[in-house]
């Protein structure tokens, strides 16, 4: 499999935000947290709020478990809200102010952070075997996972908390898919560690789709594609729901040149979760398939809600070109490059100066 360097240069410029999803709300937390981790967001939200109105908020969990939702979804003050309500209504319970922390350390507030993280811990030894091992693990892990994320990442104290949580729980499998995560940041290079550490998480659960994405995310990284696929179709064999399975082998066909594959791939995805950043990548392959109408029809659906993505003009004006809509083309690529001035401006490429040179001439700019 190979690259294009036109497809690569296609690529850049990736934002994300979340659309309506519908699906049956879950009935239980554990199916809320699979769809959370499935990234379906909005559908684990209302999963959650349906369990809030349950009347029992499982002694607290319920209240981070629902902030994790907002958490991962990018909308923090929420995320924050649940934490708080969790900490208020139950502050014996450590994982909401692990949640705290996390927010705090999103925010670049590190001493606040660390203070949150602190009083976790604290709570989780006080308690001791008072508290499960499973929710002992989880404190520590979550910590670790908030260190490897967010603008700053502190790879020390992440790897500190993950060994921690080995100490509780040496056969759980979520510690050694944050360890693999752990040594694909500490060493790039070589990702021998990483890829050790999902296989073991594999060997204790054969059914972790999560340490599944994973490897084949790291054999991706490091040009592997044909085992990368290989892992990608086992994971989406074992869980068709796992949405992040199909973007992610989406993304290998694209760069494999496999556009057809990856259209059907993002179209899959965009059935479990209808983001931006999955529409825009379908939008990117309907176009080098040359279906240029159909492309046209999608970047402008994300346009309805967001146009700060310059790259789809580009998409939109070469589309109308091919059509022979030249003033429609013109229209777009000028606005492509007026956009150049700004800080975040896409690299200009050849394609770029030889579609708006063709448009001129064919609206007699010549």
């Amino acid at each position: 499999m190979n690259f294009s360097k036109k497809a690569i240069s296609l690529c850049s410029g990736i934002a994300l935000f979340s659309l309506s999803v519908y699906a049956m709300p879950a009935q239980t937390i554990k199916e809320a947290i699979h769809m959370t981790e499935s990234e379906r967001y909005e559908v684990a939200s209302a999963a959650f709020k349906n369990l809030v109105k349950s009347g029992d908020d499982m002694g607290g969990d319920l209240w981070f478990y629902y902030g994790d939702n907002f958490l991962e979804w990018g909308i923090l003050d929420s995320a924050k809200i649940m934490f708080q309500k969790g900490a208020d209504t139950k502050p014996s319970n450590p994982l909401n102010f692990v949640g705290l922390g996390s927010i705090a350390w999103m925010e670049n507030n590190a001493d606040l952070a660390k203070q949150n993280f602190y009083k976790a811990t604290s709570l989780t030894t006080t308690q001791g075997s008072a508290l499960a091992k499973d929710k002992q693990s989880i404190v520590y892990l979550k910590i670790a996972e908030a260190y490897l994320m967010g603008s700053t990442r502190n790879l020390s104290d992440a790897f500190t908390n993950i060994n921690l949580a080995l100490k509780v729980n040496s056969n759980n499998p979520n510690a050694y898919i944050l360890l693999g995560d752990y040594w694909a940041q500490k060493n790039v290079t070589d990702v021998s560690e990483a890829i050790k550490n999902y296989e073991k998480a594999i060997d204790l659960d054969k059914t972790s789709t999560k340490a599944f994405l994973r490897l084949g995310q790291m054999w991706v990284g490091v040009q592997n594609y044909d085992e990368g696929l290989k892992v990608y179709t086992k994971a989406i064999a074992m869980d068709s729901t796992f949405a992040p399975t199909y973007r992610s082998r989406g993304d290998l066909l694209f760069l494999a040149r496999r556009y057809k594959g990856a259209i059907t791939d993002y179209k899959k995805y965009l059935s479990l979760n209808d983001s931006r950043t999955a529409r825009e990548k379908y939008a990117k392959a309907i176009f080098l398939t040359k279906d240029y109408k159909t492309a046209i029809d999608e970047i402008k659906e994300v346009q309805k809600k967001d146009t700060s993505n310059l790259i789809l003009y580009r998409l939109i004006g070469y589309s109308y070109y091919e059509l022979a809509d030249y003033p429609q083309g013109l229209l777009y690529m000028e606005k492509f490059l007026n956009r150049q001035k700004l800080k975040d401006k896409p690299k200009l490429i050849a394609l770029d100066h030889s579609y708006y040179g063709k448009l001129l001439w064919k609206t007699g700019k010549d």
